[in-house]
């Protein structure tokens, strides 16, 4: 019964997205790329896939439509089927221009190997340098060398790049704790509360880290707090307790996309590869 409004909820959030077709390895939807870069890519691309038949893909969007982008990019990998259907071996490099937005969305195959930090170290040092200078060709392409790195083990790690926008999620969820431990400790007539917003930081700041998005933690950390207010799940057994996140599935234990639907042209397709959320976003 979970999994059904899990899957009846991934449905509503899909409603009235439009997604661009399938047409090659690179689908410039923004035109930010030019064409010696976007042969390039494909190159380089179509080279890595027949060596490894891992699928990596580069799309630039006119827009997320209202959408997160961790969202929107884990159901375009569904919708296409990017990866192959057994190993589920597909990555997307999503680029929203106007958005400022990019994100590395990986296939359930591959989140053990491009995992979450190293996508987010990816998009640090070897794509927002470039972005911010306007240089889209040579940020997708300095991504796009860096993620098939990681796929064949040859990346150079580097995890000096920080700044004081990495910490804001675990200063406003700290804070929340910190206040909530402190008046539990010496204000009774609070406790009653404060158990309730103890467990829903938690949750927030996980769903946090799954998404990358601060906006998901803070809906998550309120949509848990008053389920547990109103509902007193936190009083339940933990077999009834809601759960909101699963392993790497990312928001959702199943999707509705999936299989192969590649046939929009040219000559390359996706495999019938998922998606379930791993990856990480970034913004210039």
């Amino acid at each position: 019964m979970k999994k059904f409004f899990l899957l009846l909820f991934a449905i509503v959030l899909a409603y009235g997205i439009t997604f661009p077709k399938l047409t090659g390895r690179v689908v410039d939807e923004a035109g930010i790329l030019s064409s010696a870069t976007k042969a390039k890519l494909n190159t380089i691309l179509k080279n890595a896939e027949q060596n490894s038949t891992n699928q990596v893909v580069v799309v630039t969007l006119k827009s997320l439509q209202g959408n997160d982008i961790a969202q929107y990019g884990y159901q375009l990998g569904r919708y296409w089927g990017i990866g192959q259907k057994k190993s589920n071996n597909g990555v997307l490099l999503i680029v929203a221009p106007n958005e400022r937005r990019v994100r590395i969305e990986v296939g359930y195959g591959l989140e053990g190997t491009l995992t979450d930090a190293l996508s987010s170290v990816i998009i640090q040092n070897d794509i927002l340098p470039y972005f911010k200078r306007g240089d889209y060709d040579g940020g997708v392409l300095s991504g796009v060398k860096a993620i098939l790195s990681v796929l064949k083990g040859t990346y150079k790690k580097n995890y000096k790049v920080s700044k004081k926008d990495d910490f804001a999620p675990l200063i406003f969820f700290g804070f929340i704790f910190f206040v909530v431990f402190t008046q539990s400790l010496f204000l009774k007539k609070y406790r009653k509360i404060t158990s309730k917003i103890i467990p829903s930081s938690f949750i927030g700041f996980f769903a946090y880290v799954f998404t990358t998005s601060l906006i998901v933690g803070i809906f998550f950390f309120s949509v848990s707090f008053f389920i547990f207010l109103y509902l007193k799940a936190f009083d339940n057994t933990t077999t009834n307790s809601p759960t909101f996140i699963s392993g790497n599935d990312g928001f959702f234990d199943s999707g509705y996309g999936g299989g192969d639907f590649g046939s929009f042209g040219g000559d390359f397709s996706g495999g019938g590869g998922s998606f379930g959320g791993g990856g990480a976003s970034g913004s210039w």
